[in-house]
Formats: C-alpha cells, sequence, structure tokens
C-alpha cells in the first residue's frame, strides 16, 4: 500500500511542476528599435512617429508594455494567464488575451475608439520572440471590421545600452 502512496506522490509532483524546455523567456528590460519593416509612411498616422524606448516588465503572472508618445508614457499589462485583460490609451480600448506558445508570446484581441470621426474597431495579433541574437522580434498585425489589414509590422529591437 505504501508503494503505491510513495507512487501516487510522485506522479502528482511531476505533473504539478513544469516539464524541462517549457520555460518562457524572460522579455524585461529597456529595449531601443532598431528597425521596422515595411517602414512607416506619412499616411500611416501614428506608426510614422519616430519609434521610442520599449520598457518591458515580466513576472511569472504578467507582461507590461510601456513606450511613449507626444510626451507620455503609455503601459499595456497583459495578464499571462490566458485571462483578457482590458488595457486604454486615450480614445483606444484593446481587449486582449495573451499567451505562450513554446517561446513565442502571442497577443491577440481587439482594439476599439470612439472619436470624432465615428466607431472603429480591428481584430489584433502581436507575436513577441526572441531571435538568436537575442534581439526581441515583435509581429504585429492589426485588422479592421471591414477584413482589410491597416496596420502590419515586424519591429526589431535591441536591448538598451
Amino acid at each position: 500500500m505504501n508503494a503505491y502512496v510513495i507512487y501516487a506522490f510522485a506522479l502528482s509532483v511531476g505533473l504539478s511542476t513544469p516539464m524541462a524546455g517549457q520555460t518562457h523567456p524572460d522579455f524585461s528590460g529597456v529595449w531601443s528599435v532598431s528597425s521596422i519593416r515595411p517602414a512607416p509612411t506619412a499616411q500611416s498616422g501614428a506608426t510614422s512617429l519616430p519609434p521610442s524606448d520599449l520598457t518591458i516588465r515580466q513576472t511569472a503572472t504578467q507582461l507590461s508594455i510601456s513606450r511613449t508618445a507626444f510626451d507620455q508614457v503609455i503601459t499595456a499589462t497583459h495578464d499571462l494567464a490566458g485571462t483578457a485583460s482590458t488595457n486604454k490609451s486615450g480614445a483606444v480600448t484593446r481587449i486582449t488575451t495573451a499567451r505562450w506558445d513554446k517561446a513565442r508570446l502571442i497577443i491577440q484581441g481587439k482594439a476599439s475608439q470612439v472619436t470624432s470621426q465615428g466607431y472603429a474597431a480591428w481584430t489584433l495579433t502581436e507575436i513577441y520572440t526572441l531571435n538568436a541574437k537575442g534581439h526581441l522580434e515583435i509581429d504585429s498585425e492589426y485588422v479592421g471590421d471591414d477584413g482589410k489589414v491597416t496596420r502590419s509590422v515586424r519591429e526589431l529591437v535591441e536591448k538598451a545600452k
């Protein structure tokens, strides 16, 4: 009987701890944008702003991403357990969920805004990965309610020195 108890205990410990290889990268730090593809154009609105450093704070349960635009720090905080996160910045509200896919962090959801020009909404996907050089790659795609891609970029950011 004791052998069964020991076996059950060992099995429960083994199932409750992460298996080797299931660790996630730590994106924490201050990052400087080194390239954006495709390059922003004058017609691309806010994406044509000069890029600012990106500050990421990461714990086991949350990821916070801060950028500066128009001298204001904008921070979005994401729950890493898959619970929906709501972040507001000016007229834009983003409701997203974050999940790990091996070493990639995938943030998906919807952004919407109400301005004097009316209501607009997009679905969004952002994928965060570290490349072989340790640089952070961020692939972002925003698709309007009409099905048109309104923003699709890849940012390469390096740790600030």
